[in-house]
C-alpha cells in the first residue's frame, strides 16, 4: 500500500501544528533529542495567548522557545522526568516541576495513569515504505506516548538516525494527527540582500539576517522585526565558531573590488557553520548574458545593465573557493538567460529564452545558484607513528589481532 497520498493530506506548517494546542492541555514533548524544534518555536509565539498548557519531557539539549517567551510561569508548567541543567534554571524561574518515577516504568504510568495526553509532539526519521516513523535513539516510552495521545504531531528531521530493537519504536502515519515535515536544523543565517527574507519559507526554528551597517536606513528595517537581524561586516561576521546549520550567501560575493575580501566573507560562513552544514549562494555568472553587456558597457558599447560596483564571479572560480574550504557542491543551477532589459516590457519579450536555455544554452544563465555541504576531514597517521600505531593494534589480545588471526584461518581453509 502506497502512504504517500495520506502522508501528504496530514502534513502541516508547524504554525498548524501549534493552533492545535489550547489552554489547559497536557503536552508531551518528546525525550531529548526527540525535543520538536519547528513547532516549539510556533507555540512559543502562541503561547502568551494561552493560560496553564502543561509540558512534560525531559533530559532537555537545548533550551526549548517555550521557555524564552516573557513571564513562562504566567502560562504554562514544564513537568520533567529527568532533571537536567536547563530544568533546574527553568524550577528557579518558578514554571518547572520535577516528577519522581522509576525510568523503568515510565511505559506503564502513561498507560496506567488517569493523566491525559492532549497532544504529542516530537521529532522522527523520515516515513518508511510501509508508513512508519522511527523514534530514532530515544525510543524508551513513545510507544506508550502515542498509545495514550488524543493528537500526535510529528517533526520530520531527515538526520535523526532510525534505530531498531524493541517492538515500541515506531509511530504509524495512520495514527498522527500532521506532519510537520523536514526539519534539519536549528539555526539558519542570511548574508547579503536586505530588502528579501529568503528564509522565510525555511522551517528552521531560527533565522538570523547579517546586513551591512548602511540597511539601517532601510524603510524596511525594524528593530521590531521578528527576524534577528545583525548590522555587521560581512568578513567579521558575530556570530560563534560552527553555530549555523544553514548559511545563505545572496550575493554577498558579488560587490567588491577584488577576490580577497570575497574569499573572506566565504571563510567567514564556512566558519560559522556546523559540519556537514549547507550553504547556498547566488551569484552572478560572470559567462552569462547580462556580466557581457556589463563589460561591453565598460567599453563604451552600450550601457549597464547591473550596478556599477557589481562583480560577477566565474563558476569554476566559485567552485574552487568552496573546494578549498571543505564544501563538496552536490547541486547547482544556471537562472535569469534572457536579454538584459531595463523595463518589464523587455524581459517579458525575451521569456521564451528563460524556457529554452536550460536545454540548449545553461552556461549562459546570468544568475547562478550553488548548493554545498561542509565537511571535515579526519586526521590520517603518516610516516613512522603511522607504522607504530599499527603494529600497536596488531599486538596478541587486540581486537585487530584477534580479527585477522580469524581471516588467516578462513584463507586456511
Amino acid at each position: 500500500m502506497d502512504f504517500t497520498e495520506l502522508y501528504a493530506q496530514k502534513k502541516m506548517t508547524a504554525d498548524q501544528a501549534a493552533a492545535l494546542v489550547k489552554s489547559g492541555d497536557w503536552v508531551d514533548y518528546g525525550w531529548a533529542v526527540n525535543t520538536p524544534v519547528a513547532v516549539d518555536a510556533a507555540i512559543a509565539k502562541r503561547l502568551p495567548e494561552l493560560e496553564d498548557v502543561n509540558f512534560r519531557g525531559g533530559i532537555l539539549m537545548w533550551v526549548p522557545a517555550i521557555f524564552q517567551i516573557e513571564d513562562p510561569a504566567a502560562h504554562m508548567t514544564w513537568n520533567s522526568w529527568h532533571m537536567g541543567g536547563i530544568e533546574r534554571k527553568a524550577i528557579a524561574q518558578g514554571f518547572s516541576f520535577y516528577s519522581p518515577i522509576r525510568y523503568s516504568e515510565l511505559p506503564r504510568y502513561y498507560r496506567d495513569s488517569s493523566d491525559p495526553v492532549d497532544v504529542a509532539v516530537f521529532q522522527v526519521t523520515p516515513m518508511d515504505e510501509h508508513g512508519y516513523f522511527n523514534f530514532g535513539p530515544c525510543a524508551s516510552h513513545l510507544g506508550a506516548v502515542c498509545d495514550k495521545a488524543k493528537k500526535i504531531i510529528v517533526e520530520v528531521n531527515r538526520n535523526m538516525p532510525k534505530c531498531l530493537g524493541g517492538t515500541e519504536n515506531w509511530v504509524h502515519i495512520s495514527q498522527v494527527a500532521g506532519v510537520v515535515g523536514d526539519v534539519f536544523g536549528y539555526s539558519a543565517v542570511q548574508i547579503g540582500l536586505p530588502e528579501l527574507d529568503l528564509l522565510r519559507g525555511n522551517r528552521i526554528a531560527t533565522h538570523i539576517q547579517i546586513l551591512p551597517p548602511e540597511s539601517r536606513n532601510l524603510k524596511n528595517f525594524s528593530s521590531q522585526d521578528p527576524l534577528n537581524r545583525i548590522l555587521a561586516d560581512f568578513t567579521e561576521i558575530p556570530l560563534a565558531s560552527e553555530s549555523q546549520d544553514l548559511v545563505v550567501l545572496a550575493h554577498a560575493l558579488d560587490f567588491w573590488e577584488t577576490d580577497a575580501p570575497a574569499q573572506k566573507v566565504l571563510r567567514e560562513a564556512a566558519r560559522i557553520l556546523v559540519p556537514e552544514g549547507r550553504i547556498v549562494l547566488t551569484a552572478f555568472n560572470r559567462a552569462g548574458l547580462w556580466s557581457l553587456r556589463q563589460r561591453l558597457s565598460r567599453i563604451g558599447l552600450g550601457g549597464a545593465f547591473l550596478p556599477d560596483v557589481a562583480r560577477p564571479i566565474a563558476l569554476k572560480r566559485l567552485q574552487d573557493w568552496l573546494s578549498l574550504l571543505g564544501f563538496e557542491v552536490d547541486r547547482g543551477h544556471f537562472g535569469a538567460y534572457q536579454m538584459p532589459s531595463r523595463t518589464a516590457a523587455g524581459l517579458h519579450r525575451f521569456e521564451w529564452m528563460n524556457l529554452a536555455g536550460d536545454r540548449w544554452w545553461p552556461a549562459l544563465g546570468s544568475l547562478v545558484m550553488l548548493s554545498a555541504t561542509k565537511h571535515i576531514a579526519g586526521p590520517r597517521l603518516i610516516g613512522s607513528t603511522a607504522f607504530a600505531a599499527a603494529r600497536a593494534l596488531r599486538k596478541p589480545g587486540t581486537q585487530l589481532a584477534a580479527e585477522s588471526a580469524s581471516r588467516d584461518e578462513s584463507r586456511k581453509l
